[in-house]
C-alpha cells in the first residue's frame, strides 16, 4: 500500500467518524449545530481526500 493510499484510508476514516461526535451531541441536545470537532474533521478528511484524487489523478 502506498502513502497516498493511506492518505486515502485516513481520509475516509476521518470523514466517518467525523459523524461520531456530531451525532452524540445532536441525540443529547435534541438540536442540529455544528459540533467544532465534526466541522475541523470534515475539512482536514475532505482536505485528504482531494490531495489523494489529485494525486491519483482519480476525481470520481
Amino acid at each position: 500500500m502506498t502513502g497516498i493510499e493511506i492518505l486515502g484510508w485516513a481520509g475516509f476514516g476521518v470523514l466517518v467518524a467525523a459523524w461520531i461526535p456530531q451525532t452524540i451531541d445532536t441525540i443529547k441536545a435534541g438540536n442540529t449545530q455544528m459540533n467544532l470537532a465534526f466541522i475541523i474533521m470534515y475539512f482536514s478528511s475532505s482536505l485528504m481526500l482531494t490531495i489523494y484524487s489529485v494525486m491519483t489523478g482519480d476525481p470520481v
